[in-house]
């Protein structure tokens, strides 16, 4: 989930789907992406609901990681 998206933040739009969305999508897991190193260091991405953060630019083993973390940590089926 982006965090700096235009109409809806991603703060916003994790909030939503935290809290207006049916229990099998609500708990999916959310990762964070952002440029802003400040949101890792406070936990500010947590406080809204997302599981973990990427930071831009990333790695693209890392995000694989994280989602193949997540995807057998909540058994979600892609």
């Amino acid at each position: 989930m982006d965090i700096q998206m235009p109409n809806m933040n991603g703060y916003e739009a994790t909030m939503h789907i935290r809290h207006k969305m049916a229990p099998e999508k609500a708990e999916i897991p959310i990762l964070a992406m952002t440029a802003h190193a400040h949101v890792t260091k406070d936990d500010t991405f947590r406080k809204y609901g997302m599981d973990d953060c990427i930071l831009k630019p990333f790695e693209p083993g890392e995000l694989f990681r994280k989602i193949t973390e997540y995807t057998f940590k909540y058994k979600v089926l892609v």
